[in-house]
């Protein structure tokens, strides 16, 4: 899940579902689990860009859930980072 908002933070674009599935590297059904869960915590947006098509944004609640994985992988790791 910290992959999905990273990329979607980092990038501070729209993505395609497919665009982020590739950008993620999970196969589809794990992907789909793990966007389902992001979108009912409210930490990313389904967008309609069309008829057919929707876009993935990352929402200021998945912006400060970033911050805070983020902020606490660094009191975890310290500033030696992983071994």
């Amino acid at each position: 899940m910290a992959r999905f908002l990273e990329t979607l933070y980092a990038t501070q674009r729209t993505y395609s579902r497919r665009q982020l599935q590739m950008a993620v590297r999970l196969n589809h059904d794990l992907f789909v689990r793990y966007l389902d869960f992001l979108v009912a915590r409210g930490l990313v947006l389904l967008v309609k860009d069309g008829e057919d098509r929707e876009s993935v944004r990352v929402t200021p609640a998945g912006r400060a859930a970033y911050h805070r994985f983020v902020g606490w992988m660094k009191e975890l790791l310290g500033d030696e980072g992983l071994p």
